[in-house]
């Protein structure tokens, strides 16, 4: 709906590669270590498809437990929704494989639709700074305990 709502100028912004990908960027990394921000930023959009975005990122979030979800949100609120991009990769038409992320800068979301006609959704939404995969102990051993 959001990849729609945008007129082709900001299509093009928000494209960001030729081809769909298979799996997703982050793959099952402990970590979310995508770079910088790409695609779309959330200041370029108008106000109705602000609206589209948060009612999307809400999705994610309305998925965890209250605190989990508020925490969220309010990180999504101290951070700026301004400084969220939407990018995309593949078809705009349905049964069409294609590929979306929202990354924040406290948040990063995947969703994949490329397997089996693009009928079989995959997505994640990760917190980049308190990932649940990530092993604190672990990191703790290798940096202070050389």
């Amino acid at each position: 709906k959001l990849f729609l709502a945008l007129d082709q100028r900001q299509k093009d912004r928000a494209a960001i590669y030729p081809y769909v990908p298979q799996e997703f960027f982050t793959r099952a990394s402990r970590r979310v270590d995508i770079g910088t921000p790409s695609g779309l930023p959330a200041s370029a959009l108008s106000g109705d498809q602000r609206d589209i975005l948060i009612s999307l990122i809400q999705t994610y979030t309305s998925r965890t437990i209250d605190s989990i979800e508020a925490s969220f949100l309010k990180k999504l609120d101290r951070d700026g929704i301004e400084n969220i991009h939407f990018a995309w990769v593949g078809s705009e038409h349905r049964r069409q494989p294609h590929y979306y992320r929202i990354h924040g800068p406290s948040f990063y979301v995947e969703y994949d639709n490329t397997q089996d006609k693009a009928n079989h959704i995959h997505s994640v939404c990760r917190d980049i700074n308190s990932d649940f995969g990530f092993d604190v102990l672990a990191s703790h051993y290798e940096h202070a305990h050389n």
